[in-house]
Formats: structure tokens, C-alpha cells, sequence
């Protein structure tokens, strides 16, 4: 399949109108260069329906963002306490379009710290882009809105296992993490998978919806132990997905095996920029 069955003829000309707009950026430093790619810059025009200017307030506020974040270069050994008890974890399977699935399990949560948590997700959510694209083959083409997204986007489920308001993270930090998902890593959602959420999670939906986009609403799907098998063959094979929200899959977290993983991964990513870095105009 060509680029140009991918994305339509209006949809590139908003993607060259954005490039022309982001090109003082993208000329500025070879950070900006390599990020701000025809697929990224799409992901930003679908966000915001694909009017030009909304695309680009939002690309430069990310890209502000990143600049001071470098979420690139956080590593294993900065967040690992965040991860000791498994309450967040890339799975060791895909859902069945190839996506990353990226596991929260927040009734395990360990600390109180909203910086270290932030950093804790932002560090998860970069490896399993990262992951995603070794699933599909690193596919960086532009995407318009009638396309396969799949290459681009991640599966999250959530499993409320545990989970109450002693153990909630502050709104502040669920606040955050929702700006987070939204805005700095806009179309990167496919599906949200709440499995078995009590009746007491009503009440942070409702207090989190207000900041919702319509658009991630609608990704949102709730299971419940009775139906979640079938239901679930909708975006993943049973044997892929770990018992404890429903599939088939005997699987228990290993810190020290997956810090392994995450430093094999960070590796990656380090040679990916150390490589665009050299080899930038």
C-alpha cells in the first residue's frame, strides 16, 4: 500500500500547510527536526480535525514541552521505584492490530510523589511507542483519518484489582496524566480497557470527564468479569492477555526481568537519536 492510499489529497494539503507553518521550527535545532515528521504532524491535524492553525498551536506546545521534559532521556534507573510493584508495565504481547499493550494496575500503587509518578508515565508511555514501532516494522508513514492508525496507537487496560480512594493518585496527578495522553501524545490512543472498575470509580469519572475530549471518551470501553471475554476477542487474542483482567495468559510481573527489558529498550532509543543526530542536514 502507497503512501497516497493512506491519506487523501485534502488531508496533504493540510499536512504540507502545516510543514510550511513548522518550518521555522524544524529549521531552529535538530531536535525539532527529527521529531516534527510527516506522521507526527498528522497525528496533531487529526487531534485538532485538521485545521492548520489549531495543529500547530498544539505541535509547539508539545514541542516546548518536550524540550523541557526530554522524555527521551529519562531512564530505568530514575523511575524504577515507581515500578517495583508492577502497577504499570508494557505487556509482553500485542492486541490483535499489532498495538502495544500498556498494562495500569493502579490498586498496586506505591508512592505518593506526583513528579515521580508523571515521570513514571511518561517514561512507559515513550517505550511503548518505541515498542509499538518494532511491531510494526518502525512504519512512519502519514496517517489521515480513513487510515489503519494502528502503527501509531497503543492499547491500554486498566485493571481495578485492588483499587480504592485510599490508593487513588491525587487529582492533581490524574488531571496531569489525562493532559498528558491528550495533548502531548494526541492519536496515540486506540482503546482504554477498564476492567471491572467499583462502583466508587463513578464518582472520579464524573470529576474527570469535564477534561475529556469527545474523542477520548469515545475509546473508553468498561468491562465487567461476566462479559469481558466476550467482548475482549474485539481487540485481543485471550491468549495474549494475562488472567487477572480476563484472558488466558498466566503471567506474573518480574522487576528485575523487565528492567532488563526497559534498559534494552532505552538503548534503542539512544542509538535512534544518536543516529539522527549525525546524520541531520
Amino acid at each position: 500500500m502507497g503512501t497516497d492510499d493512506l491519506i487523501t489529497p485534502q488531508e496533504r494539503e493540510k499536512l504540507e500547510s502545516l510543514r510550511g507553518v513548522m518550518k521555522p521550527e524544524t529549521d531552529k535545532d535538530s531536535y525539532a527536526k527529527r521529531w516534527i515528521t510527516d506522521a507526527c504532524m498528522c497525528r496533531y491535524l487529526r487531534a485538532r480535525n485538521w485545521d492548520v492553525k489549531k495543529a500547530s498551536v498544539m505541535l509547539k506546545e508539545s514541542l516546548e514541552w518536550r524540550r523541557k521534559v526530554k522524555p527521551e532521556q529519562i531512564t530505568w534507573e530514575e523511575v524504577n521505584k515507581e515500578a517495583l510493584t508492577g502497577k504499570m508495565y508494557i505487556c509482553p504481547y500485542p492486541d490483535k492490530f499489532g498495538r502495544t499493550i500498556l498494562m495500569m494496575k493502579p490498586g498496586k500503587e506505591n508512592t505518593k510523589g506526583h513528579d515521580g509518578q508523571i515521570k513514571h508515565l511518561v517514561y512507559v508511555l515513550e517505550a511503548a511507542l518505541r515498542q509499538n514501532q518494532v511491531n510494526h516494522k518502525f512504519d512512519e508513514t502519514p496517517r489521515g483519518s480513513g487510515a489503519d492508525l494502528s502503527p501509531e496507537q497503543i492499547c491500554l487496560v486498566i485493571d481495578y484489582k485492588g483499587w480504592s480512594m485510599f490508593n487513588a493518585p491525587p487529582m492533581k496527578t490524574s488531571k496531569e496524566t489525562l493532559y498528558i495522553l491528550q495533548n502531548q501524545y494526541p492519536e496515540r490512543l486506540g482503546v482504554a480497557l477498564l476492567y471491572d472498575p467499583p462502583s466508587l470509580f463513578s464518582t472520579l469519572w464524573a470529576m474527570l470527564t469535564p477534561f475529556m475530549e469527545t474523542k477520548t471518551a469515545n475509546k473508553v470501553q468498561f468491562l465487567k468479569p461476566k462479559t469481558a471475554r466476550d467482548q475482549l476477542p474485539d481487540y485481543v487474542d485471550l491468549s495474549n492477555l494475562e488472567k487477572s483482567v480476563g484472558g488466558d495468559l498466566t503471567y506474573e510481573f518480574d522487576f528485575e526481568a523487565y528492567g532488563k527489558r526497559m534498559n534494552a529498550v532505552h538503548a534503542l532509543m539512544r542509538y535512534e537519536m544518536r543516529y539522527s543526530e549525525i546524520h541531520a542536514v
